[in-house]
């Protein structure tokens, strides 16, 4: 049996649709599915790197793009942030080279009490070596479309009419999947400076 044959009888097995008349329990029900999606993840989604207090300094510095969270293995939250990060690593359209990574605070408290953070969950964005809190919407498109406009250099210079037209292009948001304000500046406008918001 191959790796997609496996994967089809794992997925009809674990059928959401089928009734599972052996589960009673709603702790065993809860557990069942746990492991359901363990299952199926470790096929269609990729492991995100968990770092250690020797790792996370050189994760940090070499990662040019990418997300970072701090969990409690036991925690529903920090399990629900970490599978939200499976999910952004699954797009397609995720900029090339991003990384993702957890610290387990089990296992390194007191790594997690250097990082000072709020709760367990908390997801920090990593660009061009600095982390950023992520305080936008806890959401696999909110996260994804962050990390698109972080692969941008910004501020940008835009030199001429023909590249902010073209910085304003329904292609070019739509490609980067800009949903708020651009705005545009123009300091050196000899018709006196202005803002432009589209």
């Amino acid at each position: 049996m191959d790796d997609q044959e496996e994967l089809d009888s794992i997925n009809f097995i674990y059928d959401d649709t089928v009734v599972e008349y052996l589960i009673e329990d709603d702790e065993v029900r809860q557990l069942w599915r746990y492991s359901r999606s363990l299952v199926t993840r470790k096929f269609l989604k990729p492991n995100i790197v968990t770092l250690t207090p020797e790792t996370f300094d050189d994760f940090v510095k070499g990662t040019d793009l990418g997300a970072i969270t701090f969990v409690q293995d036991w925690d529903d939250i920090s399990n629900t942030v970490v599978e939200l990060l499976e999910e952004v690593m699954s797009y397609d359209s995720l900029p090339a080279g991003a990384k993702f990574a957890r610290v387990s605070c089990v296992d390194w408290p007191k790594l997690c009490d250097e990082q000072d953070f709020t709760e367990y969950g908390e997801i920090r964005l990593i660009r061009h070596g600095n982390m950023i809190p992520w305080t936008g919407p806890a959401s696999s498109e909110g996260i994804s479309r962050a990390l698109k406009l972080f692969s941008l250099p910004f501020p940008m210079e835009l030199t001429s009419l023909l590249e902010v037209r073209r910085m304003l292009s329904s292609k070019i948001l739509e490609e980067f999947d800009v949903r708020s304000s651009v705005v545009l500046v123009f300091p050196k406008s000899t018709a006196g400076k202005k803002v432009i918001t589209k």
